[in-house]
């Protein structure tokens, strides 16, 4: 998955490049790509960012209005990342599980 994900920013980093050398104004404005975290990195981050900011970036992660989000959920789902109260289950998770339930039989 690394290697996908350097090749993406590397093909991201020269179509940037050739769409801001071609839209460049005077002004020196031009046409940029809006930079996201990935939303497995959100995850990783969640607890330790402000309710706002994290909106923030779950807006643009996901491509739709922060006011989509529900402050109080979101802050909510932070909550429950911290301190080993973590509610997403990996796949890890369920092998262990499964793994757990076999050894108890």
């Amino acid at each position: 998955m690394d290697m996908f994900h350097a090749s993406v920013s590397k093909y991201r980093r020269v179509i940037s490049d050739a769409v801001a050398n071609a839209t460049r104004q005077p002004s020196g404005e031009h046409i940029t790509f809006t930079r996201c975290f990935s939303q497995s990195d959100l995850l990783k981050v969640a607890p330790l960012l402000k309710t706002e900011a994290y909106v923030g970036m779950l807006a643009c992660s996901h491509r739709v209005p922060a006011d989509a989000f529900d402050p109080q959920r979101v802050d909510d789902f932070q909550t429950s990342l911290i301190g080993g109260k973590n509610t997403i289950k990996t796949d890890a998770d369920r092998g262990e599980a499964t793994q757990t339930r076999a050894l108890a039989d």
